[in-house]
């Protein structure tokens, strides 16, 4: 047998107190992995404790052995049928739980040394219908019905490894096994307490439950559900943030403000937070940018109470018409600005008393339909990266910092999450809708069940880890293409067998983008300068269209024709391989962050940092019509735009919060 060079993860908690959250999810991750490699092979442990995980430490990580398969069982055979229990009226009680007994006669029993949960007879094997184990982490049914003993057992065991470790203490403790009968079959589990969030005590109240069927599907789940509480964490958002912040070119749009900067600071501000210096840098350009805004907006309100005085001191030398009409026109433009439904009746009031070309154009506005907002989704952690409807409009797709979500597009409703142990930066959908493909910062590209949320396929490249920044499928679904966060490496899959097809360079200027064309003939990638046209049969570069700093692309549904716009505020429509320049839409402006065609390739949608979306007519390049986000109002920019797929005039948009995703018709 292998020879362990650590300690027992009960003498370590014993010599340096629980441990902080960040620091137990990836030891207890190794965990996990280890007992589901055993559940695979049907074998289930049935004496999972901190004494029986060794830790191994290795320079800054800890490594976890799992020990002592002495009294595991086998699941190779059927368990037989579990007698239901009989409570009785004058049954003793313990801390208060009434005592359950079994009709049939109860397990043979091992004799097992209440401190250590070692059976005291070690020279014989061990029957699989056996009452054994260590008190306070055996499961329920191991207690009433050790032959039905299965893999829930362990997730049962290994839920009160997972409290003991970050709380210090056991759940449950009784002075013998009758009590710790009681405890374990009937007692409700103790919160976490602490700091420690709701959600995360959930997690734990759910591994802990009295029945198998109500705990997590596998080990793997309940790790993949600490990991996800992890990522709530303040001090795990803070560190994520800082990270992609240094990553984008410490970017001042990835700064935090408002509340989740309270929070970060707060997290800061604990003893145990131990900030590492880009932690501290980005906390620091978060408050000078947070500081600059409000001074901002404390200077816009002084000069608009100067400019409220001013328009007092000139309405008392008006007619009383003349105020009535001002008042009209300054109600209905702040009415205007917040979308509100009284904007139309106080526009067009002032609009019959004197009619003047502002007031008509402030009146059209507040006609436009496409005004109206029809839902708003928030974030599960962090930034909101991007947004997508599914192919028959019934579901939107978003994805964050923690996860992608899918939601039903009538109603809202969260369907379910797809998770990436990182940021989910994209997610398309195939063309038929079964499929949706996300591309996370954990270096994979996953397909996934579009209906049930089932992972299909992990797609990973040999060589370094990249953090996969946009995602593009082939109109006929074989094909699968990611380009990283810097822009200088896109990988191509195989979308059916997973076998990696191309590896394309880019110029890596931080501005990755990736589409394939309508006929699924070219696959255009930009790193940020220019933008690269590959032939998909060969993979050999056939076009480039010069920048500079081209943000964003799309191709006509309809034809080969491509959209491309730039952070010089430039875009323009091209013709596929030829590289001609058929329409240009605009020279100059606020940087074009987001571009779409219309599904019938008659319009283009064009997200800038100005906080608007214009869309062009694409035959004559003519502007058509421009909607103004909320954000605008807040000091931020729209920086994603995408036309819902069954129709040409129903737009999403994400906003430059990052936090929110809007759609509107």
């Amino acid at each position: 047998m292998e020879l362990v060079h650590g300690i027992t993860l009960k003498h370590w908690l014993e010599t340096h107190g629980p441990m902080l959250l960040e620091q137990f999810v990836p030891f207890f991750e190794r965990i996990a992995q280890a007992v589901q490699a055993a559940h695979k092979r049907g074998i289930v442990h049935r004496d999972l404790k901190p004494s029986n995980v060794m830790v191994v430490e290795d320079a800054d990580r800890m490594i976890p052995k799992l020990l002592d398969f002495g009294i595991a069982k086998g699941l190779h055979k059927a368990a037989p049928p579990v007698p239901p229990p009989q409570i009785r009226s004058d049954a003793p009680t313990a801390a208060g739980v009434v005592t359950a007994r079994m009709r049939a006669t109860p397990p043979r029993r091992t004799r097992t040394d209440p401190r250590s949960g070692s059976p005291a007879n070690q020279d014989r094997l061990t029957r699989s219908d056996e009452w054994i184990g260590s008190w306070p982490y055996i499961s329920p049914e191991q207690w009433s019905a050790p032959s039905a003993v299965g893999p829930a057992s362990d997730i049962y065991s290994l839920g009160i490894v997972a409290y003991e470790a970050l709380t210090g203490r056991v759940p449950f403790t009784g002075a013998n096994s009758d009590e710790y009968f009681q405890f374990h079959r009937f007692a409700p589990v103790p919160s976490l307490g602490g700091d420690f969030s709701a959600d995360l005590d959930r997690i734990v109240q759910r591994a802990l439950a009295k029945s198998p069927e109500d705990r997590h599907g596998n080990v793997l789940e309940l790790a993949a559900a600490l990991r996800t509480a992890l990522r709530a964490e303040p001090r795990e958002q803070l560190r994520s943030l800082a990270r992609q912040w240094q990553e984008r070119g410490r970017s001042p749009d990835l700064l935090s403000r408002g509340r989740l900067l309270a929070k970060l600071e707060r997290c800061a501000l604990s003893p145990k937070a131990a900030l590492s210096e880009l932690e501290c840098s980005y906390l620091a350009e978060s408050q000078r940018r947070d500081r600059r805004i409000v001074w901002g907006r404390r200077s816009l309100v002084a000069l608009a109470a100067v400019g409220a005085f001013q328009y007092r001191a000139v309405q008392q030398s008006r007619t009383a018409e003349q105020v009535v009409t001002q008042a009209e026109v300054e109600q209905g433009r702040s009415a205007l600005l917040h979308n509100e439904p009284e904007a139309q009746v106080h526009l067009a009031e002032a609009y019959k008393r004197a009619p003047s070309p502002s007031t008509a154009f402030m009146l059209a506005r507040a006609l436009q339909p496409r005004l109206a907002e029809q839902a708003r989704f928030a974030s599960s952690s962090g930034r909101m990266w991007s947004a997508a409807f599914s192919p028959d409009g019934q579901r939107i797709v978003t994805t964050d910092d923690q996860s992608a979500q899918v939601r039903d597009a009538e109603t809202g409703r969260l369907l379910f999450s797809l998770p990436h142990g990182d940021t989910v930066y994209h997610a398309v959908y195939r063309a038929d809708g079964a499929r949706l493909i996300t591309a996370g910062g954990d270096g994979t590209v996953r397909i996934w069940d579009a209906t049930s949320g089932t992972l299909v396929r992990e797609l990973k490249h040999d060589g370094r880890r990249l953090r996969y920044y946009v995602v593009a499928l082939s109109p006929d679904g074989t094909i699968v293409a990611a380009v990283d966060t810097t822009g200088e490496i896109a990988h191509v899959w195989d979308a059916d067998t997973g076998a990696p097809l191309a590896e394309l360079r880019n110029d890596a200027a931080a501005f990755p983008s990736l589409a394939f064309s309508a006929d699924g003939r070219w696959l255009a990638a930009s790193g940020g300068d220019d933008v690269r046209v590959f032939d998909v049969q060969t993979w050999a570069q056939v076009l480039t269209i010069a920048g500079p700093r081209i943000h964003s692309l799309s191709f006509d549904p309809t034809g080969p024709r491509l959209v491309t716009g730039s952070t010089g505020g430039d875009a323009a429509i091209w013709a596929i391989p030829s590289g001609e320049r058929i329409r240009h839409l605009r020279e100059i402006g606020e940087p074009v962050d987001a571009v779409a065609f219309s599904p019938n390739g008659e319009l283009v949608v064009m997200a800038g940092r100005d906080g608007a979306a214009q869309v062009w007519n694409a035959t004559v390049g003519t502007l058509q019509s421009r909607n103004v986000s909320t954000s605008l109002r807040q000091w931020l920019g729209e920086f994603y735009v995408a036309f819902e797929p069954a129709s040409s005039s129903s737009v999403s948009w994400l906003l430059g919060d990052g936090c929110s995703v809007a759609a509107a018709r």
